[in-house]
């Protein structure tokens, strides 16, 4: 009997990620729950939970000193939202196949002909997929424009029969694990149909590698065995591109096949093939091979090395040849034996005597040994010193934990989590803050801050000085340890995940032009259009405000593609309607100002905004033949109020009264 196992079985590249972020973390001695099952695997979830990871299923759910881990599939943009809102720490297991997916239902689309930006009006999206698969959940909620998810081409087809959308504009994703051969159906049906529509190809590279091998294997194999956790869908479609080909079994552990009926038939099979999903641990399917081997006493030439790294296994050797050679600048592990006042004594394994000075241990004065670190205590040290004719070496933990920290920024860059730091230099285009360590010391390691991403607010920017911040890194470069981050991109994400229409700010006028006024809204631009200035016609934002005048807006509409807030100056109270409504009414005598001569009348402003007619017949009991002979423009007079009318917006005035016929 011959056995072979797929060359691609096994973890993918997104869940190895995913898998080693939560491990990374748990050697860090954080606290982990998931946000959903990490990946499709049960005996990996099982795994992970008895190394104190737990699984929860809401935000709400998590504990504040742990950190959530969002799982390969992805999340939607409501629950990154929530998560910055309420300041969680949380670390990104997103796959990167996925992500990507993410970035492009959510950003702009370009017309191919014209380069100009599509209406969001105009557009929309086709995800192909499993329409209660957690990754397509996730790809739907960070979609900004109108999507409909198709599961297969017989759906597209049915869709495309109920729904005219030849004149849209559409953009078509599918699942990173969909079917190729599936997908290219779709493809197929949209280019007969549509004309208008731009295809992108996100089934991961892993995935047609995966697929394409086991549709391979299976034609030339009298069994094919699938490995994987049966929620799977990567799995599930293994089996099916299989089974088209040969018999083939799904199972999910070593112990299945064991307790598969038909055990002994197996050995009637000359040529069996083993493939796994995407997200079966490499210990599963080993146990598998094992047990197949056993069956017949198969001795198979080759080893089946799941996890084979020269360069670790390079670096394992080299740890061998120089465990007992040290030198300045060598990486080596110690435990504390003995505590003094200044400095730690350390077994490093060898003969000669090894010291950690508490200055080489924090840059923080205030604080002592023992606040840190204890007796018993396995720490990642470096060597900076060594007396060979006294046997003495000198160890530093600031170095590892320098080094460590670069890996930190690193991290926060790509993953775009949040980072603590003190200012502890403040120059005219921006300050430098020093990150603070696990324990919220000052370290050596320094970002630097631009003044632009700070704060608009010139106390608050001087005052900066030894205060703690949160910020996140914009720019790195690890060759120089060069770091940039801003303190307002966190202000604005937390601004942009709160914000309504509707919502009543307090604004700060920073700028006046002929179409309107912008306002600071504490670092974010929001922009009043003139005619939401006021409700009487201005040709100058400067009519109304002030630069440097603090206002209550309204917000009137938000582009969140753009970060563009609109908003209202004039509110229902300042209306001049309302004014005359509740202040005004017929019969009354009112003082008023000539604004314009017509030969029927002339026209009187009551209030800023609202003008009333007085006809020429209610200017006097006198046969009027000119009303610039009584009126002129300018002129201020008192007239009674004839009638108002609301509905019309419409006032008529009268100077019949004698008693209100004189200029004040």
């Amino acid at each position: 009997m011959e056995l072979e196992l797929a060359e691609s079985a096994g973890f993918c590249f997104g869940v190895k990620r995913a898998i080693t972020i939560i491990y990374n973390a748990l050697d860090q001695n954080k606290k982990i729950c998931t946000l959903g099952n990490i990946i499709h695997n049960q005996n990996m979830i099982d795994e992970l939970q008895k190394k104190g990871t737990r699984v929860i299923t809401s935000i709400d759910q998590s504990k504040d000193d742990e950190t959530i881990v969002i799982r390969s599939h992805g999340v939607s943009q409501d629950i990154y939202n929530k998560l910055n809102l309420l300041k969680k720490n949380f670390l990104d297991g997103t796959c990167p196949f996925v992500a990507k997916i993410h970035k492009i239902v959510s950003g702009d689309f370009i017309d191919n002909k014209t380069n100009n930006i599509i209406n969001k009006n105009n557009i929309l999206v086709i995800i192909i997929g499993d329409k209660n698969h957690p990754e397509i959940k996730g790809i739907e909620g960070h979609c900004i424009y109108k999507f409909i998810t198709i599961a297969d081409s017989k759906n597209l087809e049915e869709y495309l029969k109920q729904n005219n959308i030849k004149n849209k504009y559409i953009k078509v994703v599918s699942q990173t694990t969909y079917n190729p051969e599936k997908f290219k159906l779709c493809v197929d049906i949209l280019k007969n149909n549509l004309d208008n529509f731009e295809i992108f190809d996100t089934i991961c590279s892993e995935t047609k590698k995966r697929q394409s091998e086991a549709e391979s294997m299976s034609k030339t194999k009298d069994l094919m065995i699938v490995v994987g956790d049966k929620n799977s869908s990567n799995t599930q479609k293994l089996f099916n591109v299989c089974n088209k080909n040969c018999k083939t079994i799904f199972i999910e552990s070593s112990k299945d096949l064991e307790d598969l009926k038909n055990l002994n038939n197996i050995k009637k099979y000359k040529n069996i093939g083993v493939t796994a999903g995407a997200s079966t641990p490499e210990n599963i399917i080993e146990a598998v091979m094992d047990n197949l081997k056993n069956i017949n006493n198969i001795d198979q030439d080759n080893n089946f090395d799941f996890d084979f790294d020269f360069e670790k296994e390079l670096e394992k050797e080299f740890e061998k040849e120089s465990k007992n050679s040290l030198f300045v600048g060598a990486q080596v592990k110690g435990t504390v034996i003995k505590l003094n006042k200044n400095e730690a004594q350390i077994d490093i394994g060898n003969q000669y005597d090894a010291y950690l000075p508490l200055s080489q241990i924090t840059n923080n004065k205030n604080l002592k040994i023992n606040d840190i670190i204890k007796i018993g205590d396995e720490l990642d040290l470096k060597v900076i010193k060594i007396n060979d004719r006294d046997g003495l070496i000198t160890l530093s933990k600031k170095n590892i934990d320098k080094k460590n920290l670069y890996n930190k920024l690193k991290q926060a860059y790509d993953e775009n989590l949040v980072v603590e730091g003190v200012v502890t230099k403040i120059r005219n285009d921006g300050v430098i803050v020093s990150v603070c360590d696990n324990l919220s010391n000052i370290s050596g390691v320094e970002v630097y801050i631009n003044r632009s991403q700070i704060s608009e607010n010139e106390d608050e920017f001087k005052n900066l000085l030894g205060q703690k911040v949160n910020f996140k890194i914009t720019h790195i470069d690890l060759n120089k340890k060069r770091f940039k981050g801003s303190i307002k991109q966190i202000k604005n994400e937390i601004f942009w995940s709160k914000i309504k229409v509707g919502d009543k700010l307090k604004g700060r006028v920073n700028g006046l032009t002929d179409f309107g006024a912008f306002v600071d809204l504490d670092g974010e631009d929001g922009l009043i259009f003139i005619a939401d200035l006021a409700w009487h016609k201005i040709k100058h934002a400067s009519e109304v405000l002030k630069i440097g005048q603090i206002v209550d807006v309204t917000v009137k509409h938000l582009d969140f593609e753009k970060k563009i807030v609109a908003l209202y100056y004039k509110t229902l109270e300042t209306n001049p309607w309302e004014i005359i409504k509740n202040n005004y009414k017929d019969g009354d005598s009112i003082d008023v100002k000539i604004v314009s001569i017509t030969p029927f009348g002339a026209f009187a402003q009551i209030i800023p905004g609202v003008e009333g007619l007085l006809h020429i017949s209610e200017i006097s009991d006198q046969y009027v033949k000119s009303v610039s002979d009584f009126v002129k423009v300018g002129q201020q007079i008192s007239v009674k109020i004839k009638e108002i009318n609301l509905d019309k917006k419409k006032i008529l005035l009268s100077l019949k009264d004698p008693e209100k016929n004189t200029d004040i």
